[in-house]
């Protein structure tokens, strides 16, 4: 549960970060949205236990491909809030296990485990600085 407020509260301070640097020029919905999906975000990496992948720390889950797959599937009805949070909470969890925990299954080694956890997060958060969430 501990671990659970930590990456909430991390997810929280990235999406502040987020608003700061884009300075977007939209209400005030908006900005909640991204927080309600940067917070699920936050989540993401964990699912990999829920969906019986059998370990923890997947690279499915721990890489930005979660947030691709969102970004198909809700192409029809939201470009940009529902992705661009999930983008912001997920890179913040994974920048969070690069500082604690940094081990990913399947990469060997704790360095290469956490150079991957880094090159994904800094995508995330690229992808989400370049994206409008503006729009729809």
């Amino acid at each position: 549960m501990t671990e659970r407020m930590i990456h909430g509260l991390i997810g929280m301070v990235f999406w502040i970060g987020y608003l700061a640097y884009r300075k977007p020029a939209f209400g005030a919905g908006k900005k909640v949205g991204l927080l309600v999906f940067a917070l699920v975000g936050t989540w993401v990496p964990d699912w990999d236990l829920a969906f019986g992948i059998g370990f923890h720390r997947s690279p499915l889950t721990h890489s930005a491909l979660p947030v691709f797959l969102v970004v198909w599937i809700t192409r029809s009805f939201s470009r940009q809030v529902i992705p661009v949070g999930l983008a912001i909470g997920l890179a913040s969890h994974l920048f969070w296990d690069i500082i604690v925990y940094g081990n990913v299954q399947w990469i060997p080694g704790g360095s290469n485990d956490r150079l991957f956890l880094l090159l994904n997060a800094l995508g995330l958060v690229w992808w989400a600085i370049k994206r409008d969430p503006g729009v729809h």
